[in-house]
């Protein structure tokens, strides 16, 4: 029976020996490093020593084919790695943004109804009687948009306000 620290010395061993004959046989001046390294992953693969480094490639083909139909992109995908670390960075980008969306909807909120409060208390400013005095219906205003008064207490206080103004006592 073979030791199997032998058997993966022998392995390591016709690993190097294959790697030269790659190296050597695609020994260029003109070839760039990144065409040695793909050289020596063709042959990597043509021997299956990296099917078991990396998932099933009809997997990967799955995930990657799923990635692209959802809208993903699948980046260079050349491991099954290479391939949830870009689906795992992707997906957390979504969710930052469906965060930073959802503050920005809780925001337009927020401003329609404050959009709508002031275009209704400066209604009831231009609904006021023309005998209200200038000066009331302007601290109304500034009661509108500083103190947040809504439309009915706006015009409460119109006339409220025009009535002590005038002289004609407290309405309330």
């Amino acid at each position: 029976m073979t030791n199997p620290s032998d058997l993966a010395e022998e392995q390591r061993e016709d690993l190097i020996d294959a790697v030269y004959e790659t190296l050597s046989d695609t020994c260029d001046m003109d070839v760039s490093f990144t065409q040695y390294a793909r050289a020596v992953v063709d042959m990597l693969e043509q021997r299956g020593l990296l099917r078991s480094l990396n998932a099933k490639p009809a997997d990967m083909e799955k995930l990657a084919a799923w990635m692209m139909l959802n809208g993903f992109a699948t980046g260079h995908g050349d491991t099954m790695d290479d391939l949830l670390g870009e689906l795992g960075a992707q997906i957390k980008e979504l969710r930052v943004s469906a965060h930073r969306f959802a503050q920005m909807e809780a925001s337009m909120r927020y401003w329609i109804k404050q959009h709508a409060r002031l275009s209704d208390g400066l209604i009831a400013i231009h609904e006021a009687s023309p005998d209200v005095p200038a000066d009331v219906l302007r601290g109304i205003a500034y009661d509108i948009v500083l103190n947040c008064i809504d439309p009915e207490t706006a015009r409460f206080q119109i006339t409220r306000r025009a009535g002590i103004v005038c002289g004609g006592g407290d309405v309330a």
